[in-house]
């Protein structure tokens, strides 16, 4: 593993440092096949197989979306002015190349992530297929492919998902009966913004003389125990009475996330809530005695005092939240996304940043968790411009994979010095984003409740898993068998 992400880190520092794309081979060309040919734009670098003589005839294709900076992450998909922000800008450089590639416009509608599922029924059900595409979240995508709302973008020929700039791990996380309803690639920034990360004050490791989670991580001994022992020493009441937050008190704290951060931990450790059986067809799998000894591990450490605290999710108790008490200074590692970055960036303080750990070294990758909530695109059933679309979406994918990485990185990251420390965090960054995938049952989207009250039992010590197991798990099997009726499995 260590090679790999060494290996993969090298093309990324190359492009980072020497203001250089990202050099990613990723489309093939077809010897045997003449109905392609090869359009380019020289000064832009770019190398994507267009079909011959493509003219879109001047169409507008309407991407359905939720706001452009949803929960305070990058999610523009589209931009048609300059505004000197590198991201925008680069957004802007891919879709002006789209329109005048294709003859076409891109239009983006843009509303809140929880609205898109409604937006986009009644639009389908009043019979105006206005929308071209829609990126959806994805815990709604499965009662849309139910529902018979989606196109399976399989049979879709100008989207050619066998190609690097579709991120492979969440393509099989999210297939249901090996078929594709939806597909992710770097087009949409949530999946970098949204990626889950443990973040640590360096300062503090410095301090007390510990060791460095960079190497921990290279060496394939950054586990749940590493983290748990060190988050333990450095946990410190400095003469406050107890563990209970005063935002004027002394006490340090070892570890601090919130709920989908305790989720975040048991993938973390490989104590998946859902794998595929032989039909790739989700299943509960968090009854199994494999599960709940690793659970019970996490909740051991949620359970400790000081060693953990659950931070609230409230945005009325800002100053309460895992980053606030970051930048605060009050605990040591914090699990968020990476969209917490610039923040911390901004307040100055002195941070690295690693994969959630394994459970031991024997776990064989890190697992990364991307955001429960991103969206991933989908494109109505009954389209008319079906395969229009396809190719305007393979070749942003296209786009966005040989760009946005080094714009991300480079600009909006700031990651410009070339001290030791930032090449680290680089490293990081890039096997954070190798790695990322979900849990299948939570991605699937045909779970509601036991999830997100499993982490709680989790985060409540560990005594009721199995109880609460019990209560929630008949509802999402009957999800599930709605499911596998659907696909005519047994």
């Amino acid at each position: 593993m260590r090679k790999r992400i060494l290996i993969r880190c090298l093309s990324l520092l190359i492009c980072v440092f020497t203001l250089l794309p990202l050099a990613i081979a990723c489309s093939k060309n077809k010897q045997n096949d003449t109905s392609e040919t090869v359009v380019t734009n020289n000064s832009e670098g770019r190398n994507y197989e267009f079909p011959e003589g493509v003219n879109l005839e001047g169409r507008t294709y309407t991407i359905l979306n939720c706001y452009k900076d949803q929960w305070e992450q990058l999610c523009l998909v589209t931009s048609h002015e300059m505004n000197g922000t590198a991201i925008n800008d680069a957004v802007f450089k891919r879709t002006a190349w789209l329109e005048e590639a294709l003859n076409c416009k891109l239009e983006e509608v843009n509303v809140d992530m929880y609205e898109i599922k409604k937006t986009l029924d009644v639009v389908i059900d009043s019979g105006d297929l206005s929308y071209a595409a829609a990126y959806m979240q994805v815990n709604d995508i499965a009662a849309e492919m139910i529902g018979n709302r989606l196109t399976q973008l399989d049979y879709v020929q100008n989207m050619k998902l066998n190609e690097s700039y579709w991120n492979k791990e969440l393509m099989e996380a999210t297939t249901i009966n090996n078929r594709h309803y939806s597909a992710v690639s770097d087009s949409h920034l949530m999946h970098f913004d949204g990626s889950w990360c443990v973040f640590f004050n360096k300062q503090t490791l410095e301090n007390s003389d510990m060791e460095r989670p960079y190497d921990l991580v290279r060496n394939n001994e950054w586990t749940l125990e590493k983290m748990v022992t060190m988050s333990r020493q450095l946990a410190n009441l400095n003469d406050d009475d107890s563990w209970a937050l005063n935002l004027q008190g002394n006490a340090h704290y070892g570890f601090s996330t919130y709920w989908v951060g305790v989720g975040t931990l048991l993938y973390g450790v490989d104590a998946q809530f859902g794998k595929k059986d032989i039909n790739d067809i989700p299943f509960l799998t968090c009854a199994t005695p494999d599960f709940t000894d690793k659970a019970q591990d996490v909740a051991a450490f949620c359970a400790e005092p000081g060693t953990f605290y659950f931070a609230t999710a409230d945005n009325n108790k800002m100053n309460e939240k895992a980053d606030a008490l970051f930048i605060n200074e009050r605990v040591a590692f914090a699990g968020l996304q990476l969209c917490f970055m610039n923040k911390f960036m901004k307040a100055d303080i002195e941070f690295g940043i690693v994969p959630f750990p394994k459970y031991n070294e024997d776990q064989e990758e890190y697992n990364v968790s991307s955001s429960v909530t991103a969206p991933f695109l989908t494109i109505p059933y009954g389209y008319a411009y079906t395969e229009d679309i396809g190719l305007i979406m393979d070749a942003m994918s296209y786009e966005a994979d040989r760009t946005l990485a080094t714009v991300y990185y480079q600009d909006h990251l700031e990651l410009k010095s070339n001290t030791g420390d930032v090449l680290d965090n680089i490293e990081m960054l890039e096997l954070i984003r190798e790695r990322r995938s979900c849990d299948v049952m939570v991605i699937s989207g045909l779970d509601k409740n036991l999830h997100y009250q499993m982490c709680y039992a989790v985060k409540n010590g560990g005594e009721t898993i199995s109880s609460t197991y019990q209560s929630y798990a008949p509802n999402t099997e009957t999800q599930f068998n709605k499911l596998r009726a659907f696909f005519g499995v047994k």
